[in-house]
């Protein structure tokens, strides 16, 4: 998938009005995803991906582990805006994404997180205090 069709296709999918903030949209959920994965798995997804979206990825120190829940709180503060809000374009991000390389890598990645990380890439159904659902909100 082209850079520009992977933005476009997060865009339409979150609802985005501007291309720019499409952009920045994609940048807060790889840099943040790009925390959380141990190397080797970050660099195999980014082998995958245009040279644009690799550059988004950069990480220079090692994983940090951290929950579902984190990684929301953590792209909602990259992206400016609110909770609810990020849990969209999140989830859009990982769906693009999940289309963009092969199964068989995605489910690698996943491999190597906590399980509820299956639900942000549409991979299982969120729980009824998943933070990724408006009843697992927890305040935000």
């Amino acid at each position: 998938m082209r850079y520009e069709q992977f933005v476009e296709s997060v865009r339409e999918r979150a609802g985005i009005e501007s291309r720019k903030e499409a952009e920045q949209t994609v940048e807060a959920f790889l840099g943040t995803l790009g925390e959380r994965l141990p190397r080797t798995e970050r660099d195999g997804l980014e082998a995958q991906l245009p040279t644009q979206l690799k550059d988004m990825f950069s990480c220079d120190r090692g994983t940090d582990r951290y929950d579902l829940e984190e990684f929301y709180n953590r792209a909602e503060k990259r992206m400016k805006i609110g909770y609810p809000q990020a849990l969209v374009r999140c989830k859009a991000v990982a769906g693009v994404l999940k289309d963009a390389v092969s199964e068989a890598y995605i489910k690698k990645v996943l491999h190597g997180l906590p399980a509820e990380y299956e639900e942000l890439f549409g991979m299982r159904e969120p729980g009824p205090l998943s933070p990724g659902t408006p009843e697992g909100d927890r305040g935000h």
